[in-house]
């Protein structure tokens, strides 16, 4: 396996690798996909769509991984760009009701619900503040960031928790050191909770938890395309390479966040879509009883 900066160079030059195992000559599947598949938190979802795509050509033939100069900062320009076929053939968007109506979507959870552990950017001095919290409705007396566009903001005002908007992450980080707001609620895979920030400190016993799923949601049209992502997706949750690719990229500090440590707080997703598989319970963590691994 390439290193991160290898990966990355690679996948900005526009490739990330050619399989002609099905026939000499046979022309590639070019698959494309979001400009952030360039950034290191979301190489992730690339490697997992190479293995889906490796693991199926046998059956449908070689492929082709490539960046398009399109980003996608928010699910509502990812449904406009796939619904219209502008330039990305798959992206990895947080669900919700509207866009599996308008897009094809595998409702295989890519980071297995780990999109709804959320922990709290918090102000240094305000950690004695939150040491009582231990309910939401407790919670419910703060007021939380949020960046305008992110679905998470509703979620929140969903859970009566008060929200501050902010235009990005900068911005956001501006108005909680300004006491705009009291806490960001962060993905536990963002890279800002394990970069140092002046004045800034992760809460230390709250976790927020809401049932979420990040797809690959592709265009309508793409019916042959979703079919192969889907068995793909399948039979590497059944050999263990989904498993160990998604440890690989995020098993470290789940197994630290996810044990029991933390306070959870569950919070209600009134955007959830009904058939999103919640019954299947391999598919998913549960950061109150922590990570299952196979032994």
């Amino acid at each position: 396996m390439r290193n991160l900066a290898t990966t990355c160079a690679y996948l900005c030059a526009g490739v990330w690798l050619l399989f002609t195992a099905t026939g000499r000559g046979a022309e590639p599947l070019i698959v494309r996909v979001p400009a952030s598949g360039c950034h290191d938190a979301d190489l992730y979802f690339v490697e997992l769509l190479h293995l889906a795509l490796k693991g199926t050509v046998d059956t449908h033939g070689p492929y082709r991984i490539v960046t398009a100069d399109i980003d996608v900062p928010v699910p509502e320009r990812g449904m406009r760009l796939l619904r219209d076929g502008h330039g990305i053939d798959v992206a990895w968007l947080q669900t919700d009701p509207e866009l599996e109506k308008q897009l094809q979507v595998i409702r295989i959870p890519l980071l297995r619900g780990l999109s709804g552990c959320r922990l709290l950017l918090i102000r240094k001095e305000s950690q004695e503040s939150f040491a009582a919290i231990d309910q939401l409705a407790a919670l419910q007396d703060m007021r939380a960031g949020h960046m305008a566009g992110d679905p998470q903001g509703a979620i929140l005002r969903a859970n009566s928790i008060e929200v501050a908007d902010g235009r990005d992450l900068q911005s956001l980080l501006s108005m909680l050191r300004k006491d705009r707001f009291d806490f960001l609620p962060l993905s536990i895979c963002s890279p800002l909770l394990v970069t140092k920030t002046d004045g800034f400190v992760v809460e230390q016993h709250l976790l927020l938890w809401y049932p979420t799923a990040i797809y690959y949601f592709l265009p309508p049209q793409h019916a042959e395309l979703a079919e192969r992502l889907s068995a793909g997706l399948t039979g590497a949750i059944s050999d263990g390479s989904f498993e160990e690719l998604f440890l690989r990229h995020h098993g470290d500090y789940c197994k630290e966040l996810l044990t029991g440590k933390r306070n959870v707080i569950r919070l209600r997703n009134p955007r959830l879509p009904e058939a999103t598989p919640l019954h299947d319970n391999s598919l998913w963590i549960n950061p109150e009883a922590g990570l299952a691994f196979r032994e």
